[in-house]
């Protein structure tokens, strides 16, 4: 987490990396080369969250290619429009942390429902 926090850039292929470099306020261009990771790397993509260079089993040296490209993007990115990057996905991990929470919750009243009803039977 720190060394995130620290970088300017990164490049990372598409998975659960994605959101800690959201949440690290890190803008990134990610890649795969498997499904969960194309799935990863081409949701935040459509939402302008992410530069996608594109999926390994596509091409590996089309792949190489969009990673040089894009990276050069993203580091001669103007401060305006980096700002509104990192900006996006802070909203959408809070977005994720808020809907976490819900989830957390619903799950305790979930249980106690559970718990009561339980009591109630072998009474």
């Amino acid at each position: 987490d720190e060394i995130m926090r620290q970088s300017e850039n990164a490049i990372t292929a598409g998975g659960t990396s994605v959101y800690e470099l959201m949440a690290s306020e890190v803008p990134f261009v990610c890649f795969g080369f498997s499904d969960d990771q194309k799935y990863f790397g081409e949701r935040p993509k459509e939402h302008g969250n992410a530069l996608w260079a594109g999926d390994a089993r596509d091409g590996v040296l089309e792949l190489v290619s969009n990673l040089k490209n894009l990276l050069v993007e993203l580091i001669q990115m103007d401060d305006k429009k980096r700002q509104a990057l990192i900006k996006k996905n802070r909203l959408l991990i809070d977005v994720l942390q808020n809907k976490k929470h819900q989830i957390i919750n619903y799950v305790k009243i979930l249980t106690r429902f559970l718990l009561i009803i339980t009591v109630t039977i072998t009474l």
